[in-house]
């Protein structure tokens, strides 16, 4: 007699292959169909070349407990030390190297774990740990200063425990203070959303972090995978960016975020969830040296009212919301950045002593 279930397993098995056929086609053509649609848009960044190289002079530097740091800098004169956040490295700071070296020595390098810097595996990255790195970086590049420091997010939080663990350099070597979409508060306090993050912080954040750093291979490939991605690019634009829709400040993040390692991230971001104190402006304030506070109007991940609360605690500041701007807001408005950062240095160069 004929097996009447034959044809039944061959026909159910194609429309699983027809199925995973089109689940796994779905997230290119939706990523092809959102990148068509940003090009459609007006994007005044086209052909920028941001990852491009512009003639840096690259080195290393040894910090406190012999993680070796990489540096670059490029142009001549008073030297300004631009220090990238989270996910980042020294390539954020395109357009500042490339509009003020003409003018200034701008150094900038990547923050321990992230990039071609290192780091010491399966070790939280702690706010003093940052701090010591600029410490160590000031030391090769600027033994003697006078040099303004500009910090993004976690950059600014390396300039504001620097401050905290060594004033004396305040006024002394380092003569003028930028921070840029950045905390002194703990997590919860500054990142949107931040009260319901800081209730699964002990169970949910931190362990995920230390999954994340013990099975890197994994995810590095997940990764590389995910910031190609039509999701990637939306939730970059939503949750990072202001009003921008520039397709090539987009894929510029996705390339950033691909040239991190995820255990060197996961080790920062542990350690930076799990910072629980506000650490004191008091040593800036008594410094004297001027200071600039910057956040975008739309910041999620830094919220404008943490910078507002800097602001007041830093009399004499000079406090700005960029409207329509998000957490990369140096970026999105860098041209008003660019100016507010030369104001800041004319300013803190023109110092005596």
């Amino acid at each position: 007699m004929p097996d009447h279930g034959t044809p039944e397993g061959p026909s159910r098995r194609r429309r699983w292959l027809i199925g995973l056929g089109l689940a796994a086609a779905i997230p290119p053509i939706a990523a092809r169909g959102y990148r068509e649609y940003l090009r459609r848009r007006p994007d005044p960044e086209a052909g920028e070349p941001i990852c491009a190289p512009m003639g840096e002079r690259a080195r290393y530097v040894n910090s406190f407990d012999g993680t070796r740091l990489y540096t670059e800098e490029l142009g001549s004169g008073p030297t300004l030390v631009l220090i990238p956040g989270w996910f980042s490295n020294t390539d954020h700071w395109h357009y500042q190297k490339k509009e003020l070296s003409s003018r200034y020595r701008v150094v900038s390098y990547d923050q321990r774990g992230h990039r071609w810097s290192g780091f010491q595996p399966r070790q939280p990255i702690t706010l003093e740990m940052l701090g010591r790195d600029l410490k160590a970086v000031l030391d090769a590049v600027a033994p003697d200063g006078p040099v303004v420091l500009a910090g993004h997010s976690m950059g600014g939080m390396a300039i504001i425990s620097f401050a905290d663990l060594f004033a004396g350099e305040l006024g002394s070597r380092v003569k003028g203070i930028a921070l840029v979409d950045t905390s002194n508060e703990p997590f919860g306090a500054h990142v949107a959303g931040g009260r319901a993050m800081e209730a699964i912080r002990r169970p949910v954040v931190e362990p995920i972090f230390r999954f994340g750093a013990e099975h890197s291979r994994l995810f590095d490939w997940a990764k590389h995978v995910f910031v190609r991605t039509s999701v990637f690019l939306a939730t970059t634009r939503l949750f990072g960016y202001g009003s921008s829709d520039s397709l090539t400040l987009l894929e510029y993040t996705a390339d950033m975020a691909d040239a991190t390692g995820i255990e060197g991230a996961c080790l920062a971001g542990l350690g930076l969830v799990s910072n629980d104190r506000t650490v004191s402006l008091q040593p800036v304030y008594e410094s004297g040296v001027p200071v600039q506070v910057w956040v975008g109007a739309k910041d999620k991940l830094t919220k404008p009212g943490v910078s507002q609360r800097m602001a007041c605690s830093l009399p004499g500041c000079e406090f700005q919301v960029v409207r329509n701007t998000g957490h990369p807001s140096f970026m999105e408005a860098y041209r008003e950045f660019n100016s507010a950062l030369e104001r800041l240095a004319e300013s803190s160069f023109d110092q005596k002593g």
